[in-house]
């Protein structure tokens, strides 16, 4: 189960917590992922159909699950994550309009379950991929660093 080796990767690195970006699928995977001990900020995503489960699962853990879009201020960074909508074309337009405004550090987003990274104007745009890896392309994480704005690509 590919949670586990992100869990492994996460005690290893001690990034200060996990945001994920939606299609968690069920409760028990984000049982697994909160056996990091860090905080998990997730999002809801099309593929989430256990809603409350996984809120009670996450507020009983610490942690916090939400509808999207989220804006996060972590440190001096303004950070926007999304899940997607619709076919991955309308969701790269969309996410490419959001880093354009220039209100941004930072857009994260999902639902693709492809990596991708880019600088758009002053804005780090970052798809960390899927864990999964089964869909569409191999398993990926990703590590951002805010101070840096630096992304590392951690394949699982």
């Amino acid at each position: 189960m590919n949670v586990r080796k992100v869990v492994e990767v996460v005690k290893e690195r001690d990034p200060e917590l996990i945001v994920h970006l939606g299609d968690i699928i069920s409760p028990f995977t984000l049982q697994e992922l909160m056996k990091a001990g860090k905080r998990v900020i997730a999002l809801y995503g099309n593929n989430d159909g256990e809603r409350l489960k996984l809120r009670e699962v996450a507020e009983k853990g610490g942690s916090e699950i939400h509808e999207p879009p989220l804006i996060l201020e972590l440190g001096k960074r303004r950070i926007l994550a999304i899940h997607g909508w619709g076919p991955p074309t309308r969701t790269r337009a969309l996410v490419r309009s959001l880093a354009l405004s220039g209100d941004y550090d930072v857009v994260l987003y999902g639902h693709t379950h492809q990596w991708h990274l880019e600088k758009i104007g002053k804005t780090t745009v970052l798809n960390p991929g899927s864990a999964y890896g089964l869909l569409f392309s191999e398993p990926t994480m990703a590590i951002l660093d805010l101070d840096l704005l630096s992304v590392e690509k951690i394949k699982i």
